[in-house]
């Protein structure tokens, strides 16, 4: 295992081109653009939250964006209850699964606000992490696949257990 201390730089090669995935990478893009400049604009604006971005620290940021997530964990948890066959939720699974939908936009709204109050693009610093994961373990793009869609048979559709 070789260590890298200060002294020795860091060699970083030129991700291979590949132009399909460069041109769905610039339409996500695009649209993550959008969607940023709307989320800020509808947090700012005074028909929004009026709320302005600079007004809450980094701090305030990933609190609220932590929180959200926390609501997530706790809908997680009571899907992990249907799973096991524990009584008590009130909400039925197909509820729950909704409500954790709505729970991990709420956080990607969150982390939206808080890279942007941050001075961050988050598609571009998701995108170069990425990037950067994927060339340290070798991980080669083949072109894209279509996702499977979430429902009973799928791992997120399969979160409570049912075989519906």
């Amino acid at each position: 295992m070789t260590s890298c201390s200060a002294s020795q730089p860091i060699e970083h090669r030129e991700t291979p081109r590949h132009p399909e995935r460069d041109f769905w990478h610039s339409q996500r893009k695009e649209l993550a653009v959008s969607f940023s400049r709307q989320n800020r604009q509808r947090c700012e604006s005074p028909s929004g939250f009026n709320h302005k971005l600079n007004s809450w620290s980094l701090s305030d940021w990933i609190t609220a964006t932590a929180g959200e997530l926390g609501e997530a964990a706790n809908i997680v948890k009571k899907l992990n209850r249907v799973r096991d066959g524990i009584k008590g939720n009130a909400e039925t699974p197909e509820q729950l699964r909704a409500m954790l939908a709505d729970e991990l936009a709420d956080v990607a709204i969150y982390l939206d606000l808080l890279a942007q109050a941050a001075g961050f693009d988050l598609e571009t610093i998701r995108r170069a992490k990425f990037d950067r994961t994927s060339q340290k373990i070798g991980y080669v793009f083949r072109g894209y696949e279509t996702p499977a869609i979430p429902g009973p048979t799928s791992p997120l559709g399969n979160i409570a257990g049912s075989d519906q």
